[in-house]
């Protein structure tokens, strides 16, 4: 586009040199808040998951004023004889995307350079994926419009939802607008917890060491469900490297604050909530199973999101999932979207049909 320029950052320092610029672009974003597209967060995966891939981070930039107007933080890597293009955060976060203007013309225009700077270098990919957001915020719409508009042969799917808590009035009216069974229920499991355990619910935001919290949570996870589904985020093998890396990142920001319930001065459930702005991410969460008749998840999931409200926030994320806690609390449940977008030329077109073919047999082997 003419009122536009793509750039191309091919390796950290760049994005080191325009950290600051980056954090503002996002700032006035439509994923202003999401910690996830924060240049802290890629800086810290790329350290920890990034040998052997290739940056391909693109900026558009405004001609006249070099105002970086929108991200598009890809790597490259190889999948069999593919090429592929990939959003960097993976296996991190499920709430990837670009980062667009808030304004709709604004962003079709971004859209609309980044998918001709990618079309005019389709000899040098065969896929782009990952672009996993929720159908109403992200960005995927716009791509797919484009895409569609340019040529590109592409495949889309809904793919598990996300729950939302739209924050608005206070919390005597979010609770109005619970049933009155919900209201009753919490209100026993809280009392119920505190009265027979003497358990105390304490939030930190401030002072807290990386890793004595990776060892909390990585005890708690080791006595939860987690432990039997293989799903410990916290161990050495799987997540633990990563969040040394970027909690102490994020912790320095302020982005980072944790709630624990305490029974004799022993923590037996956490919540872990990224936070920048008006937005929260509720990240991580476990409890120890020998107190599940209590209910400590449900009972911190109260707490935390009763302190969105206290501290003005506008919109809290539960996160990918259809956990069916979620649903108590949500105020809007949206469709989560994965899309492809392949490169019109025989491997990308032939990757586009084994694609569809992978899809219908989930589909078939699931019932849906």
């Amino acid at each position: 586009m003419a009122d536009l320029r793509i750039e191309k950052v091919r390796d950290m320092t760049g994005v080191e040199a325009v950290a600051d610029e980056w954090d503002a672009c996002l700032a006035r974003s439509r994923l202003s808040g999401n910690v996830f597209a924060s240049s802290e967060w890629v800086l810290a995966w790329w350290t920890q998951y990034g040998t052997g891939f290739d940056p391909c981070i693109l900026l558009a930039r405004k001609r006249e004023s070099g105002e970086l107007a929108a991200i598009l933080p890809l790597f490259a890597r190889r999948v069999g004889p593919f090429r592929g293009l990939e959003l960097i955060g993976k296996y991190t976060s499920n709430g990837l995307d670009m980062v667009l203007p808030m304004d709709n013309e604004a962003a079709d225009r971004v859209c609309n350079a980044f998918i001709q700077f990618l079309s005019a270098q389709r000899s040098k990919w065969d896929f782009i994926y990952n672009f996993v957001t929720d159908f109403k915020y992200g960005g995927l719409p716009l791509l797919t419009r484009m895409a569609r508009s340019d040529g590109l042969p592409y495949r889309a799917r809904e793919n598990s939802t996300i729950h939302y808590v739209d924050i608005t009035g206070v919390w005597d009216d979010f609770l109005q607008s619970k049933s009155r069974n919900f209201r009753q229920q919490m209100g026993k499991k809280r009392r119920r917890i505190e009265r027979e355990l003497s358990a105390v619910f304490r939030k930190e935001s401030t002072g807290l060491n990386a890793e004595e919290l990776i060892r909390i949570c990585r005890q708690i996870d080791a006595k939860s469900w987690k432990a039997e589904g293989g799903k410990l985020f916290f161990s050495e093998s799987e997540g633990a490297p990563f969040f040394r890396q970027v909690f102490p990142r994020i912790i320095d920001r302020g982005w980072l604050e944790t709630w624990f319930i305490d029974v004799d001065d022993k923590p037996i459930a956490y919540i872990i909530v990224l936070c920048n702005g008006e937005n929260s991410y509720f990240y991580r969460t476990g409890y120890d199973e020998t107190y599940a008749h209590y209910s400590p998840g449900l009972c911190i999931y109260y707490a935390a999101v009763e302190n969105q409200f206290e501290l003005g926030r506008k919109r809290c994320s539960f996160m990918l999932g259809d956990e069916p806690y979620k649903d108590r609390f949500a105020t809007e449940t949206v469709p989560r979207q994965q899309l492809y977008l392949f490169s019109p030329t025989l491997k990308g077109r032939l990757l586009r049909t084994l694609i569809g073919w992978k899809w219908r047999k989930s589909r078939l082997s699931s019932g849906t």
